[in-house]
């Protein structure tokens, strides 16, 4: 489990959180649950309405498209 600390520090990494002081993000990273996935797991599936936010801690995110019964990569997303 992660330590509000670390999550904070991990918010302040990302552009959209850069305006925000220490107690704002600490505000934020109180509200974040973890979860994790297996590898090839499905987080948000083509064609569904997502309603999270995920932010990526450990590993990596392939983001896919299928079309004409191929799955095609767009991008690997980071920590």
């Amino acid at each position: 489990m992660i330590t509000t600390e670390a999550r904070i520090a991990l918010l302040k990494k990302i552009h959209l959180f850069s305006d925000l002081n220490d107690e704002e993000l600490a505000y934020l990273a109180l509200r974040f649950s973890e979860v994790e996935f297996k590898p090839g797991e499905a987080i948000i599936e083509q064609g569904t309405r997502g309603d999270s936010f995920y932010l990526i801690q450990r590993g990596k995110v392939r983001i896919t498209q299928r079309k004409d019964n191929r799955e095609y990569v767009l991008a690997t997303l980071v920590e």
